[in-house]
């Protein structure tokens, strides 16, 4: 009798897409490939970026007096409760060029979520741990030049200008696709997606035993 459990042998174009994305968006496969193309483009990298206690009393201290502005969507009072909790903030990366020093996070949504106005608005503007990151304005020992969101959606570019008016600060995304397309960085990639084909051969032989063999 066959087994009604078993999985399926063929998967729908969407459900590899989802697979495909959840892979990618596990941080210790793409944030080296991240760091990478940041260095292709000129940038040198930190990473992680920590945001030390003294920033985050500074910028709560600025909100409450008023000194550091922003749109009246984000909601201040929240953010600077949740800034005067924490002892620390830590970013993906700082990267640095001529331009200056940019913040850095990387999101992923395993392909589901188009970072559309209405996901920015729920994931960004009214929750106050994402609305602190794209406030603060030193990481370091560093004066900001702007926040780079790093995104598994392709670059939007009105959507950055909604984060700049609403966070009164430069906000740019970046399409984790198009960064890892880009030819300059093949040759990490390759060697990342070598080591991911090791890691399913173990995983191959830890559960697919040859016939004989001991399990345990």
């Amino acid at each position: 009798m066959p087994d009604s459990t078993a999985l399926p042998l063929a998967f729908t174009p969407e459900q590899l897409r989802a697979f495909r994305y959840w892979i990618q968006g596990y941080q210790g496969f793409y944030e080296p490939l991240v760091a990478e193309s940041f260095r292709c483009m000129g940038y040198s990298v930190r990473r992680p970026a920590t945001v030390s206690k003294m920033d985050l009393e500074r910028l709560a201290q600025d909100l409450f007096d008023g000194r550091r502005k922003a749109g009246r969507e984000v909601p201040i009072s929240a953010v600077i409760e949740h800034l005067r909790k924490r002892q620390r903030l830590q970013a993906d990366a700082l990267v640095e060029n001529g331009e200056g020093a940019w913040l850095v996070e990387c999101k992923s949504w395993g392909g589901f979520a188009k970072f559309d106005e209405k996901l920015v608005s729920g994931t960004f503007v009214t929750d106050p741990r994402n609305a602190a990151f794209l406030l603060l304005e030193q990481a370091c020992g560093k004066r900001l030049a702007g926040k780079i969101l790093v995104l598994s959606s392709p670059h939007n570019p009105a959507i950055d200008d909604m984060l700049s008016r609403m966070f009164c600060t430069t906000v740019q995304t970046m399409g984790l696709d198009e960064m890892l397309c880009d030819s300059r960085v093949r040759q990490v990639v390759t060697a990342h997606l070598e080591y991911l084909d090791a890691a399913v051969a173990e995983v191959k032989k830890a559960l697919l035993p040859e016939q004989g063999e001991p399990t345990g």
